[in-house]
């Protein structure tokens, strides 16, 4: 991957989300500005998770690459609410049927540089499969 910025996301900062926007999404790179389902997608909330885990293996069958959590898809840092239940958890459902299991790096979300919310950005680093293909929960390869 070949980006003017680390690609070890626990060294990520604000400064770094910022500088986002002049980047587009490529194949080692995509931007989800939620980490939960929109709400106008809840009656299809699970081929939204469905989605997600096919972009996780696509990148772990490719050569790698990173989802960032609350970047709209300008790359423009667009923060979410940070969720009730422990971060790492909503990562971890995305990958927890894939098979062989996805290798990825979650770090401790990046909390927007404001007194006035506590919303947060979370980039993920999913790293290239040592055994490939890496299936998703259907049995299906991206």
């Amino acid at each position: 991957m070949d980006f003017p910025f680390t690609t070890e996301v626990d060294a990520w900062v604000w400064d770094t989300v910022t500088s986002l926007s002049g980047h587009d999404e490529s194949q080692h790179l995509e931007y989800k500005a939620t980490i939960s389902p929109p709400d106008d997608l809840v009656s299809d909330e699970t081929e939204w998770k469905r989605k997600i885990e096919r972009e996780i293996t696509a990148f772990a069958n490719a050569n790698g690459g990173i989802i960032v959590f609350g970047v709209d898809d300008g790359g423009n840092p667009s923060p979410f609410e940070r969720p009730s239940h422990e971060i790492k958890q909503s990562v971890t459902r995305f990958i927890q049927n894939t098979r062989p299991l996805v290798d990825v790096d979650i770090p401790d979300p990046i909390e927007v540089p404001s007194d006035d919310t506590d919303r947060i950005i979370l980039p993920v680093r999913i790293y290239e499969a040592d055994r490939k293909p890496v299936l998703t929960g259907d049995a299906a390869v991206y």
